[in-house]
């Protein structure tokens, strides 16, 4: 097998859309449209699973049908999706300076499985 096709990078979950998509126009004239989803883990050792959120990511047109479908509390799947790093750094009012680091899913895909009126 090569290792290429084992290291591919390919992101699939469903989950509940804990925010409004926001869209903005880049100044290259894409659209991008963020929002977060919460994902549940299955913990098959307690009674209780434990909450992930993740700031998901979409582009031109698949961006444009996350802002018309899709609603706070909506039931999505990321059907194609990939990871990516996030990191940046800040700086407070203060002077202190802050480095950033976590993943965004950039979703290819998405279906609305379930409209937060549909229950």
């Amino acid at each position: 097998m090569i290792k290429e096709e084992i290291m591919k990078n390919f992101f699939q979950c469903y989950g509940m859309a804990t925010s409004m998509p926001k869209m903005k126009n880049t100044p290259n004239g894409n659209v991008v449209c963020n929002f977060k989803i919460c994902i549940c883990e299955d913990r098959q050792d307690s009674e209780y699973s434990r909450l992930i959120y993740i700031r998901v990511e979409a582009w031109d047109q698949v961006a444009k049908e996350c802002v018309e479908k899709i609603k706070e509390g909506s039931l999505c799947a990321i059907l194609d999706g990939k990871l990516r790093r996030n990191f940046y750094k800040t700086t407070s009012k203060t002077g202190e300076h802050y480095v950033h680091d976590g993943l965004i899913v950039v979703a290819k895909k998405i279906e609305i499985i379930e409209d937060k009126e549909d229950y």
